[in-house]
């Protein structure tokens, strides 16, 4: 009997190792997806992250009724455990909502710390008044409760300019400065804003003046998504306006003091232009792969007889356009035969792209859109259908219509996705999907102590940066060897807990194959780096 359950196990392990990737993960959810059986028609999540124990944190916005003819827009957050069912331990039996008056809330953004802590930033509309929109953070205990030692009972809102400020993404540094990135309306188009806070949720003034920035657009435009490198500057992507009135791609990149980045680009800004002077060009998302390349991703439409198709760009670290990458550093999927967008990118450990969003069909209705590449932009035909995987979600034998918005990679390889349905019953509820990729773990696992590891340059010049966090106290050695085992290197540190950094001197070291250990007390991973 021991030994047929082992097999048995065996066997499950096996089949789960070889799902086709792109496929529904069957043991999450019903059927790998997560959709409730009632919702209401502005239900929807914006953002999605994962936790150290592989809990899914999901925000965006649920409708709750003040008058009898006016609704209010509250922020919502839920955590779903590993299969799907929604924590109990969080809020009340997995979910939190947070209200503000009669003003209207939405949340775009999330984000873990390393204490477990949870930061959502959205936008806080005031009721019954066209201006004053302002910046929204909010941050929770692992409870789901307000942490009473962040801002005002949790809560903090910041006016950037005297109209609208919207908030489009938010990141977190290493040292867990929260960064906000949007928009700010001068009274005649929209302007770069980023707000820094300390980790009590005040303003930090060295960043900036008083911890804001603002960067004017050529003619206005719009911030898409941010990242901080490993060296801590910042970089955006969005799309700015021309003097016919439409967008194109443009990345800015800022120092970690708020400045500019004078070494990128054109003083710190890069445009692209796909469609020409009378098409849009958008960027939604952004990754920062490990040799420091930079992928954006978005749509681009021809102009007004034509449809939007993902696009994906990638650039070296100084802004130049990656001719390695797609045909001169741009790639153009299209998925359906009506609109297609991209919302958000994520990186494989292997180097794969994953672009996710949604593409138009009839009604017109949304349906879920995922594309997969390899690391030279060509469509990584072992993923879906040619590297595509689209069209309406069943689920206990009905189907939906699912507008992707966010997604994340799990310690264990898996994608989820998480939007809301746009067609059928019920209409505008929350969905959350996990899908399969290959079957191959990060190397870091659920129950790691080392998670987030960056080792790069790769191939290695004349140094090499590394970056982790730990979850738990543990003392940690950093040993580089060569391929003989001979050791070159070794910094030990006791009781570390957070984020760690350091950079490693390799001048002078012979050109070849090295090893990168890092041991806690009860975990060793190793990395091979090439130097050349």
């Amino acid at each position: 009997m021991k030994k047929s359950s082992i097999l048995l196990i065996a066997l499950l392990k096996l089949n789960l190792m070889n799902a086709q990737p792109g496929t529904l993960d069957s043991t999450f959810g019903t059927k790998g997806t997560v959709i409730p059986p009632a919702g209401v028609w502005s239900d929807y999540w914006e953002a999605t992250t994962i936790q150290i124990d592989g809990k899914v944190l999901v925000a965006g916005r649920t409708v709750g009724k003040h008058y009898e003819f006016w609704d209010s827009t509250y922020i919502a957050v839920y955590r779903y455990n590993t299969d799907g069912g929604l924590d109990n331990a969080f809020g009340a039996n997995g979910k939190v909502t947070t209200s503000f008056g009669n003003d209207n809330s939405v949340a775009v953004a999330i984000a873990t710390q390393s204490d477990g802590k949870i930061v959502v930033a959205g936008t806080l509309f005031p009721y019954a008044s066209t201006w004053g929109v302002k910046f929204l953070t909010v941050r929770y205990n692992t409870n789901g409760t307000l942490d009473s030692t962040f801002g005002s009972n949790g809560v903090v809102n910041t006016a950037v300019g005297n109209y609208i400020d919207r908030v489009c993404a938010m990141a977190i540094q290493t040292d867990g400065k929260i960064v906000i990135a949007g928009n700010t309306y001068n009274g005649n188009h929209d302007d770069v804003a980023l707000v820094r806070y300390n980790t009590n949720g005040t303003l930090d003034n060295t960043f900036g003046t008083n911890g804001i920035v603002t960067t004017p657009f050529d003619i206005g435009g719009e911030v898409g998504a941010i990242e901080i490198q490993i060296d801590g500057k910042m970089v955006l992507a969005g799309s700015s306006s021309n003097n016919s009135g439409f967008f194109h791609i443009m990345v800015m990149r800022y120092n970690a003091n708020g400045a500019l980045d004078s070494t990128f680009g054109t003083t710190g800004k890069v445009t692209t232009s796909i469609a020409g002077e009378f098409g849009t060009d958008k960027a939604l998302g952004i990754a920062i792969q490990n040799d420091e390349k930079i992928v954006v991703g978005g749509y681009t439409k021809e102009d007004s007889y034509h449809f939007e198709d993902f696009v994906l760009l990638r650039y070296n670290v100084t802004g130049a356009i990656d001719s390695s990458f797609g045909a001169n550093g741009i790639v153009i999927t299209s998925i359906g035969n009506d609109d297609d967008r991209a919302n958000e990118i994520v990186l494989q450990t292997d180097g794969k792209i994953i672009a996710v969003g949604y593409t138009i069909t009839t009604g017109p209705k949304t349906d879920i859109a995922i594309a997969r590449y390899s690391s030279n932009g060509t469509l990584d035909n072992t993923f879906g259908t040619n590297g595509i995987v689209s069209g309406l979600i069943t689920v206990a034998d009905s189907s939906y219509h699912v507008k992707a918005s966010s997604s994340a990679i799990q310690n264990d390889g898996k994608l989820v996705v998480a939007g809301g349905t746009a067609g059928g019953a019920p209409i505008g509820a929350f969905s959350v999907l996990r899908y399969n990729l290959d079957g191959t773990p990060t190397g870091v696992f659920e129950n790691s102590i080392i998670y987030s590891l960056k080792i790069f340059p790769n191939p290695a010049y004349d140094n090499l940066d590394i970056y982790f966090t730990m979850n738990k106290f543990e003392s940690v050695i950093i040993r580089v060897t060569d391929i003989q085992g001979r050791i070159i290197y070794t910094e030990t540190k006791n009781q570390q807990l957070g984020s760690y950094k350091t950079r490693i001197d390799l001048a002078g070291q012979s050109n070849g194959i090295y090893f990168v250990y890092i041991l806690t007390d009860t975990e060793t991973v190793i990395r091979k780096v090439v130097l050349n």
